[in-house]
Parts: C-alpha cells; structure tokens; sequence
C-alpha cells in the first residue's frame, strides 16, 4: 500500500480503512454518537453500514467493483479476498485502482 503511487491522503484513508477506523454509522454508533439511522446511505437494503458492508456488501458499491471488474468472494477472510481480487483483475496497477475505487465511494 504505501509503495503505491497514489497520494498520500488516499494511502493514508486506505491504512484507515485496512484498520476499521473510516467513520462508517457503524463506527460512530460504537463511539456513542447517536444518529437518526445507522443504516448504510447508499442503498435500500436497510442493513447497518458496517466497513465491510459500505465496500463489500452494499447494492451500490458491488455495482462500482462489478464496472471496474473487480470481483470479491465475500465469503472469505478480507486477505484471501484481496489475494483473489488481485489475481483476477490481473493488473500491476490494482493497488491503485482498489485504493482509488474505495477512496471514491
């Protein structure tokens, strides 16, 4: 990751988001914020918005992996499914495509 060229403050987002530290609802609820819903804000699934449902789960942003091509067996563990992901898309420049891609939803 941080031999990526993208910049900084995309690298820096995505050590946070390797961390659970992005202030998903999920996250704030965790830290006592109170909110009207915790429910993910990009699709109508009304689950929580959980790290791993705003970039894996959610309706929305498995069409944005599906355009970029990048596919994600949810059912494995988050390193194995980064392995499979970068072995599919087949790219020297998936690192940044990914970090660009979570960066922007």
């Amino acid at each position: 990751m941080w031999k990526s060229c993208c910049r900084s403050r995309l690298k820096f987002f995505f050590w946070l988001l390797l961390r659970d530290r992005i202030n998903t609802r999920n996250l704030l609820r965790r830290k006592n914020r109170t909110l009207e819903s915790y429910s993910c804000a990009l699709c109508d699934q009304n689950m929580e918005e959980t790290l791993f449902h705003l970039f894996f789960e959610c309706s929305f942003t498995q069409q944005c992996w599906l355009f970029l091509d990048i596919q994600w067996s949810t059912d494995l563990q988050p390193d194995a499914m980064l392995l499979q992901a970068r072995q599919h898309f087949n790219s020297k420049i998936f690192r940044e495509v990914l970090i660009i891609a979570c960066w922007t939803i």
